[in-house]
């Protein structure tokens, strides 16, 4: 998938934490993430526009991204906290979909804020290395060095340049640990046709105050 969002200008924050730096506010709450993953399908008449069901099967355009499926990501929190949105495409290549601007720390996302990847009325289109695709989303209370350095090492690593004939032909998921699922708050995404749609997104909860919340969702490029 294509395309990415800057991440906002750090926001103030509360006292400090053990362990947390001074911009994240203390809570006594498990975290909430609320995440989907949209497909725009070419229809007669526009778009045809549904969430991705894991496993589910997209279409790039065979050399015209116009005709293919595109792809939007949505997601919101309850609390400032950390996000990293990573995809992995059929031939394993990792890219950062959400990250700051170049030579700048990563902030804390602005809680009860709707992000979307891309932004606005852009959607993500499917380029021809197909495969499984996976997409993450972490969310954590606090900066992941780990994740963080491991993103910069393979961000300076090209793309081989030729045919790309590997495939990814399973899903690698990471261990769902939350405590709870359920609906979302009603959101609003911008089409490329200019219009406006609801959508509602699917809430999870950390199992407690503290922990991450990670989110694995992945679909077969065809």
């Amino acid at each position: 998938m294509q395309g990415m969002a800057e991440a906002p200008p750090p926001m103030a924050g509360g006292p400090a934490q053990a362990g947390l730096p001074p911009d994240i506010v203390p809570r006594g709450l498990p975290l909430q993430l609320e995440v989907l993953v949209l497909r725009a399908t070419p229809a007669e008449q526009g778009h045809t526009v549904a969430p991705i069901a894991d496993g589910e099967v997209l279409r790039d355009g065979r050399g015209n991204p116009a005709a293919g499926d595109t792809i939007k990501i949505l997601f919101r929190t309850d609390a400032p906290c950390y996000v990293y949105v990573v995809a992995i495409d059929g031939s394993g290549f990792v890219k950062d979909l959400f990250t700051p601007a170049p030579g700048s720390e990563k902030p804390p996302v602005v809680p009860n804020r709707d992000y979307t990847i891309p932004e606005g009325n852009e959607w993500g289109t499917l380029d021809e290395v197909r495969g499984v695709e996976t997409l993450y989303v972490l969310a954590s209370p606090g900066p992941r060095p780990d994740i963080e350095q491991a993103l910069r090492a393979v961000e300076v690593r090209p793309r081989s340049i030729g045919p790309i004939t590997a495939k990814v032909e399973e899903a690698a998921i990471l261990p769902a640990d939350y405590g709870g699922i359920g609906l979302g708050r009603s959101a609003v995404i911008g089409l490329e046709s200019g219009r406006q749609m609801h959508v509602t997104p699917l809430a999870y909860v950390a199992t407690q105050a503290g922990d991450d919340l990670r989110v694995t969702r992945w679909f077969r490029h065809e």
